[in-house]
């Protein structure tokens, strides 16, 4: 059968990926508690705990799979250790674990971004960011003042598709553990907040390996994530 011009096999779709960091077992039976904790009263879909080190990107499954084991391979355990219980500006940052930006962490999503074709281009991103934010004034999508537009921007960037784009924003890494994703007010993410350390009051200052990366299908427009996958694990070698 011969396939119109055009159009894409199966194999040649692409989909949205995401690289996690996967807590150990014990580790991640205490998060999943502390994050049922705060969905029962403030609702919110369920997730994995998991560390974002490469952020959603458009790829074929095959391609994001040789992407993933090729940034697995080589790479080493490291140690993520818990700052205390932010708060973010949209959906997917909402309540989350702040975690230290040390060395290992940091360079370990710069190791595996480089894997998946991140590089800098400043020139094509301004026309981007430019573009969209005249396209989300248009549309009333910016307002509270210039730090949230900047925020709205981020989020706007990974879930219409620019997040499939081989560039990154220039925005600074930031090594979190979401608790809870939603649109709340201001009042309800602090009584999240607050909600969080009582729950588990040591979480603060929580250190724990980083022994295993997986690789997931994330559409991040699926704000229910009933789609979301896993599609491949790798263990990291021992340090």
């Amino acid at each position: 059968m011969e396939i119109p011009q055009g159009t894409s096999t199966p194999a040649d779709k692409k989909h949205v990926y995401s690289v996690w960091a996967i807590p150990p077992e014990d580790v991640g039976g205490r998060l999943t508690r502390l994050m049922a904790g705060l969905a029962s009263e403030l609702g919110g879909p369920q997730f994995e705990p998991h560390i974002t080190v490469v952020g959603a990107i458009g790829l074929t499954e095959q391609d994001a799979l040789e992407k993933f084991h090729s940034a697995c391979d080589g790479l080493q355990a490291y140690t993520a250790t818990v700052d205390r219980v932010a708060t973010g500006t949209f959906f997917y940052q909402c309540v989350y674990l702040l975690l230290h930006p040390v060395p290992e962490v940091v360079e370990a999503s710069a190791h595996c971004s480089g894997h998946f074709g991140y590089k800098s281009s400043t020139r094509k991103f301004n026309a981007i960011f430019h573009s969209s934010f005249s396209f989300m004034n248009s549309k009333r999508l910016l307002f509270g003042g210039k730090k949230c537009a900047v925020m709205r921007f981020v989020a706007f960037w990974e879930c219409s598709g620019c997040a499939s784009l081989p560039i990154e924003p220039p925005f600074t890494y930031m090594p979190h553990l979401s608790l809870l994703y939603g649109d709340l007010t201001d009042d309800e993410k602090k009584e999240a907040q607050e909600k969080a350390n009582i729950l588990d009051e040591s979480i603060s200052g929580l250190s724990f390996p980083i022994t295993r990366l997986a690789l997931w299908k994330t559409d991040t427009q699926d704000l229910t994530l009933k789609s979301w996958e896993k599609i491949a694990e790798c263990s990291l070698s021992p340090k």
